[in-house]
């Protein structure tokens, strides 16, 4: 199996949810010394970026959900808390939710056959993650956050409850990520893109090294492109049917019954 690439993680985290953790996070250097605390994020072939948010439906002391929205696809995940957790806990459920998500949608868009899904579970097991924290929050990201979050209240209010389960928050992630976002990395340049496009893409280069089954240009026998270096083809309009959203919640409850370790 090929060597793992090592990678970078940022947590960039806001105000909220720094005080909900209690932790005290430096900010991102700034070279000019403007704009701290509010530093652009990027992602990049060697960095993945997080930017992080919190939303509680009660008092903040009890549970909770951490938006996380990656930089450069804008894709979201949405991870439920009961209490308030330790950055530690909150880590391993960020890159737990992170890999079952990618592993899952390699195999259902058919990036991968079914039975490579636990190849790209050991290869991101194997990757050197080093995870930085920081007390951020980077505009340019606002508008992703803040439709996740009334995403999330608004189901709260609906159903009577101050916290959803990890099917739940899959559910509503998914809704929200098969919406085509005009965020763009080049940001004299926007575009509409999906977020699944980019964030799969991503995940393929990262984690899916000798499962290719298609020879691309400039690119190793048996890898994924890289994205940062060459296009994405695109997705089908059917690739995220509501099939496919009933296939996540029971793939995610065989993941809850078999859990990275």
């Amino acid at each position: 199996m090929p060597s793992p690439r090592s990678l970078d993680v940022i947590i960039s985290t806001s105000n909220a949810l720094c005080d909900w953790l209690r932790e005290d996070l430096q900010r991102i250097p700034s070279q000019d010394g403007a704009h701290i605390g509010q530093q652009p994020l990027r992602s990049d072939e060697h960095t993945v970026s997080w930017q992080c948010h919190l939303v509680t439906a009660g008092s903040p002391i009890y549970g909770g959900t951490v938006i996380a929205v990656e930089a450069r696809s804008r894709y979201t995940l949405l991870l439920p808390f009961e209490r308030v957790p330790s950055r530690e806990q909150l880590e391993k459920a960020l890159l737990q939710r992170w890999i079952k998500e990618v592993s899952y949608m390699a195999v259902t868009l058919a990036a991968v056959a079914d039975p490579q899904m636990e190849a790209i579970f050991e290869q991101f097991l194997r990757c050197p993650i080093t995870l930085y924290w920081y007390r951020n929050d980077d505009p340019a990201l606002n508008e992703s956050l803040h439709v996740a979050e009334q995403a999330l209240k608004d189901t709260l209010s609906e159903y009577r409850l101050e916290v959803l389960d990890e099917v739940e928050t899959s559910s509503v992630g998914l809704h929200l990520n098969r919406l085509l976002n005009r965020g763009n990395v080049n940001a004299s340049a926007p575009q509409p893109h999906s977020p699944y496009e980019r964030f799969l893409a991503d995940a393929l280069f990262r984690f899916a090294r000798g499962l290719a089954e298609t020879v691309y240009p400039d690119t190793p026998d048996g890898d994924f492109p890289n994205p940062y270096t060459n296009p994405v083809a695109p997705l089908q309009p059917d690739d995220l049917s509501l099939e496919k959203v009933i296939s996540m919640a029971d793939f995610l409850r065989k993941r809850a019954r078999n859990p990275v370790k």
